[in-house]
Formats: structure tokens, sequence, C-alpha cells
């Protein structure tokens, strides 16, 4: 059992990988030598790791920033990462982008079980 949920782990990992080559990505405001043609919209996604789920963690902590409805409940911080990094890429790609600047992680405690992960970034044309 343990080897299944390890390679499901390895590869959603690899499938967010693959979308990551699709478009050029910094923690940064520009490309260098590649000006930026269009600033299309911010994209975020959140995941959440631990043993709380859904939408009781944001009732029960009102003062978690929260932009919507939690997506996902991953396995561990990494698998969490991966997931909220996965909906910004397919929210840049559903919007048309070719880049991703200002790629940021934020990390919020909830309760004693668990951990928000959230991504943003602005979509952009490069």
């Amino acid at each position: 059992m343990f080897k299944k949920v390890e390679e499901k782990a390895q590869a959603d990992i690899q499938r967010v990988i693959d979308k990551m080559q699709a478009l050029a990505i910094t923690t940064g405001y520009t490309f260098e030598g590649r000006p930026i043609q269009k600033y299309i919209a911010p994209v975020c996604g959140e995941a959440l790791a631990g043993a709380i789920v859904g939408v009781s963690v944001v009732a029960a902590s009102p003062s978690v920033p929260f932009s919507g409805a939690l997506h996902k409940q991953a396995d561990g911080i990494d698998g969490a990462r991966y997931a909220a990094l996965e909906q910004v890429l397919d929210k840049a790609e559903a919007l048309g982008a070719n880049a991703l600047i200002a790629l940021d992680y934020q990390y919020v405690c909830v309760d004693k079980n668990g951990l928000l992960v959230m991504v943003s970034a602005t979509a952009v044309t490069v």
C-alpha cells in the first residue's frame, strides 16, 4: 500500500513539473531580455496538508486569509505545495498566459493539525 501511495505522489509531482515547463516562471517581476507584453491577471491556488478537511478550516479559523473554496487536501507539505502550484499553472494556462511573475508561497498553520499552502503569481505574456 505504501508503494502505491508513493508512486501516485511521484506521478502527481511529475505532472506538475511537466506543466511548469510550458511556462516561463520567476519569483521576480521581469524576465531579462524578454519584455512583458501583457499583464493578464493574478492567479492563486490553495491546498491543505494535514488532518482537517475543506471548508471547516475556514469556519474554524476566520482569521486565515482565504481566497475561495479549498480545492484539494494533499499528503504532506510537498504534496500541498505541488497541488497549490498546479492550480496556479492551470489557471494561468486557461487565461492564455505563457509566463508567471512574482511567484510566491505562503504557509498558514490551521489549528493543530493542518497547514494551508497558498501560491500566488501574476499571469503574463512575454
